[in-house]
């Protein structure tokens, strides 16, 4: 079991360095392509990316979230996707600001074809 350990702890040293260089380096990309709404992040590869098939999509839903802090709160926004079959899926988190936020939400919706309801 002692020859177990360094290698649980170089385990979680790397995925914690690649989470780390991850977060400095990723950009998020909205794709809407082939007729499918897609989530994707580079350069470094990263799990949760997704595709929607856009005749799926319902409404596209902009809304706050609240992280509370000792000192205080910040708020940042995520923006979803409301499928036909009533599932609600994350499609960004993290957005600091409430009109860029808005704004991914009124042209996605804007080019396919989806009124604000």
């Amino acid at each position: 079991m002692q020859g177990l350990a360094p290698v649980v702890v170089l385990t979680a040293s790397i995925g914690m360095a690649y989470y780390g260089l991850a977060g400095l380096l990723n950009t998020t990309h909205l794709v809407i392509s082939s007729g499918e709404l897609s989530v994707r992040h580079r350069p470094m590869p990263w799990f949760g990316v997704r595709g929607i098939p856009t005749d799926c999509i319902e409404q596209l839903r902009c809304t706050e979230h609240f992280i509370p802090f000792s000192t205080g709160s910040t708020t940042t926004y995520r923006l979803y996707a409301l499928r036909t079959d009533g599932r609600k899926c994350n499609l960004l988190s993290g957005v600091r600001d409430s009109d860029q936020a808005r704004f991914m939400e009124s042209e996605i919706e804007k080019h396919l074809g989806i009124g604000d309801g």
